[in-house]
């Protein structure tokens, strides 16, 4: 894993810093007919790579960035919103800020939730406000891969997953993808799945479970793979499951801006506040677990067509 803030700093540092001041800046767009609305958008992302293994640790990272966009009356309204969080597991561990953020206070109370005020100085297009890293104990799925090879033409693959029963059960896609770049071309697939549907193409095997897993919050998949011929020499590929998800008005987390506390600065503006959150895996890998190196041993493949 290796996921940094840095990389973030470096897509703030590409918008200039803007002083305060009195009259319209260039890059904002005045508006006649303002819609009074600012809207916070924030995305949650996971990293992570599941070894499924007593003698090595899972590794996984999860950050998000809140966005903003305003159309409200006044040149440059200052505006002031909170970031908070309901549940005491989660902590932001670290944190960039916008340069358009001229002023924030970080708390976080004795039950462990955190409270992070932002004043700002918001665009009339859409803007990265801040950048966030959070400490995390738990994974929101958990993954157990095992595959292994029969012949020199034939392996076998078993998947079981487990939904958090912290994640909302109800998402936008949730999709597995086996890949087998240089194991040769996929001739046939015999499967055993739990829910969804399962297609393959020449290199790849894809699992789509559908919007949402049953009660158990479990779902399971089985395969016999069989490829082109192999002959001679002998060649060791990583081997591993990429689940791919997207869950709306949700972020794992809990963190979300407080719109009931959303405060302008000039005049007695009202304007509409709105929130919404999403949370989607970046690059969640569940490595084979049979093998202590997560290759597996395969015939050099001759021809792959």
């Amino acid at each position: 894993m290796d996921f940094s803030l840095k990389r973030a700093a470096k897509v703030i540092s590409h918008v200039a810093k803007t002083p305060p001041q009195a009259v319209v800046p260039a890059w904002r767009v005045p508006s006649s007919k303002a819609k009074n609305q600012v809207q916070f958008v924030v995305r949650e992302m996971i990293q992570c790579v599941q070894y499924d293994r007593m003698d090595q640790h899972d590794e996984w990272e999860l950050y998000g960035v809140v966005d903003c966009v305003a159309d409200v009356d006044g040149p440059m309204p200052e505006v002031t919103a909170s970031l908070t969080n309901t549940d005491d597991m989660a902590a932001i561990s670290s944190y960039i800020l916008h340069p358009l953020v001229t002023s924030h206070e970080h708390v976080t109370s004795k039950g462990g939730h955190d409270l992070v005020t932002l004043n700002v100085l918001p665009a009339s297009e859409p803007f990265p406000l801040m950048f966030y890293q959070i400490k995390m104990p738990e994974l929101p799925l958990w993954g157990s891969y095992r595959f292994k090879t029969v012949s020199d033409k034939e392996a076998t693959l078993n998947l079981k997953l487990k939904l958090n029963e912290r994640v909302r059960n109800s998402f936008e896609f949730f999709e597995v993808f086996f890949p087998f770049d240089v194991l040769g071309t996929i001739n046939h697939v015999d499967f055993e799945i739990s829910q969804g549907g399962m297609t393959f193409e020449k290199k790849s095997i894809h699992w789509n479970l559908g919007q949402k897993f049953p009660k158990q919050l479990e779902a399971n998949a089985k395969a016999t793979v069989k490829f082109a011929a192999y002959s001679g020499g002998e060649e060791r590929h990583r081997v591993c499951a990429n689940v791919m998800f997207k869950v709306d008005d949700y972020t794992f987390s809990t963190y979300e801006i407080d719109v009931k506390g959303v405060k302008i600065a000039q005049g007695k503006v009202k304007a509409k506040c709105i929130c919404t959150r999403q949370f989607t895996s970046v690059d969640y890998k569940i490595h084979n677990g049979d093998d202590t190196n997560h290759y597996v041993t395969f015939p050099k493949v001759i021809s792959s067509q």
